[in-house]
């Protein structure tokens, strides 16, 4: 298994099972750095799901913090404003589904997608 794997799996790990913010920030820098968008953002999501408590932090805490938000709003504009994030590989990754043919999607069950195409589903019948 590659290191690249690793990491990966460590992000799940970390989000499903530990629940450790602290190996997030860590692997979402690490993610963001290495250009590997899609799991920078779920790292950096799951990190600001709710606001950041810089009130009694430290300068440097406030700086990282805030470098950390910087680049997960910098990954959020660039997935919201993507001319075309249907045909887009990391946009694919991100959001768990495939193109099968034109204007044909594969999208998991379980997944945010899939949660909302649903509900959407529910609302036409």
């Amino acid at each position: 298994m590659t290191q690249h794997n690793r990491d990966e799996l460590s992000m799940f790990q970390a989000i499903i099972i530990s629940h450790d913010s602290g190996r997030l920030q860590q692997l979402g820098f690490k993610f963001y750095k290495e250009s590997n968008k899609p799991a920078a953002l779920l790292c950096l999501d799951h990190i600001f799901v709710a606001p950041p408590q810089i009130q009694e932090a430290t300068m440097q805490e406030t700086i990282s913090t805030l470098e950390m938000f910087y680049a997960y709003t910098r990954l959020s504009h660039d997935i919201a404003v993507h001319a075309d994030p249907c045909n887009n590989g990391p946009v694919q990754k991100l959001f768990a589904f495939k193109v099968t043919r034109e204007d044909v999607f594969s999208v998991h069950p379980g997944t945010f997608l899939y949660g909302e195409v649903a509900d959407q589903q529910v609302l036409f019948f």
